[in-house]
């Protein structure tokens, strides 16, 4: 699980409150003018942002809170969409793509035993200079 920053350090707030919360306040009003037309509201929270923007960009731990307060608040949607995205992608793409391997008859893996097999040893070409260790790929 990976933890909450709840002490950034100056470096972050400054990169949060240059480009991350000006970026976010810009596109949350956007939204608010677009689909909800609540223009004195979204004006408000660009003044806000570019505020807060100025402040932290001089003084950066000035806005900590608003920085502790974010991560707070997005943490549990983070976690939320990344466990329906990591379920998605086994449920749709790699269980089905199992079943139709076994289906088929496929063993990319050469799981099943081989009972004519006198040992599941495979021969390899040795290894003839050391620049192959540079070259892995």
């Amino acid at each position: 699980m990976i933890p909450i920053q709840t002490n950034p350090s100056d470096r972050q707030l400054r990169q949060f409150a240059g480009i991350w919360f000006p970026l976010f306040a810009a596109m949350l009003g956007y939204i608010l003018i677009s689909a909800f037309e609540l223009n004195q509201v979204a004006y408000g929270l660009w003044i806000f942002a570019g505020i807060a923007a100025v402040v932290g960009l001089i003084v950066p731990r000035a806005i900590k809170f608003l920085f502790v307060g974010l991560m707070f608040a997005t943490f549990p949607i983070g976690f939320v969409v990344s466990h329906v995205i990591l379920v998605l992608l086994y449920y749709v793409i790699l269980s089905p793509l199992g079943i139709l391997l076994r289906v088929m008859g496929k063993d990319p893996m050469l799981k099943k035993p081989d009972p004519n097999a006198s040992s599941y040893w495979k021969e390899r070409e040795p290894v003839t200079t050391s620049d192959v260790y540079f070259r892995q790929f």
